[in-house]
């Protein structure tokens, strides 16, 4: 995000407390709904006021059919094994799926594998969109490579080509594929 971009959203971002102004009536409701505790939540309790609170009211039956659901096994699931890039997933995808525009910054972007980025499919989809060359000659690290390649030093070239040669292997070998092209 650039910016500007990041300038224009926080100055048109709306705070918690102008939001609970704002839908005062409908929080009341979510509130009869979940019953959620009745004061303010972000300031601690101590223990005896914890063991004095009145006990939150049976969820409605529509939301203990909706808990029966996959999505909400799942949910249940990436929470109990602790695992937040599928409970972040799925929330974010059942709220967009429910037609909530989420708004920047609230949900992360998960996590991708470790070590460096995967190339090897890439690399062979271009070494069979090019007719399969050699893979020991340069016409498939310059297609990889482009104008890198071009400049780099002979050393530097043999390594963009070795490293196209073994990227087509190993998904050879993925594929169960003969590697003696």
């Amino acid at each position: 995000m650039s910016k500007i971009t990041k300038a224009a959203y926080s100055r048109n971002q709306l705070s918690y407390s102008e939001f609970a102004v704002k839908h005062e009536s409908e929080l009341a409701d979510v509130d009869d709904i979940l019953g959620s505790p009745a004061g303010d939540s972000s300031k601690p309790l101590t223990l005896a006021q914890a063991s004095t609170r009145p006990n939150r009211p049976p969820l409605p039956p529509w939301m203990q059919e909706l808990k029966r659901t996959a999505l909400f096994r799942l949910l249940a699931a990436a929470g109990q094994e602790n695992c937040p890039d599928a409970l972040n997933f799925l929330l974010y995808f059942w709220l967009r799926r429910m037609g909530v525009k989420i708004p920047e910054g609230v949900f992360v972007e998960p996590r991708g594998t470790p070590g460096r980025p995967r190339r090897t499919p890439r690399v062979y989809n271009t070494w069979i969109e090019i007719g399969q060359p050699p893979v020991g000659q340069k016409k498939l690290a310059v297609a990889i490579y482009g104008e890198a390649f071009k400049q780099a030093h002979a050393a530097d070239r043999r390594r963009m080509i070795d490293r196209c040669r073994q990227a087509v292997r190993r998904h050879q070998l993925r594929l169960g594929q003969n590697t003696s092209t």
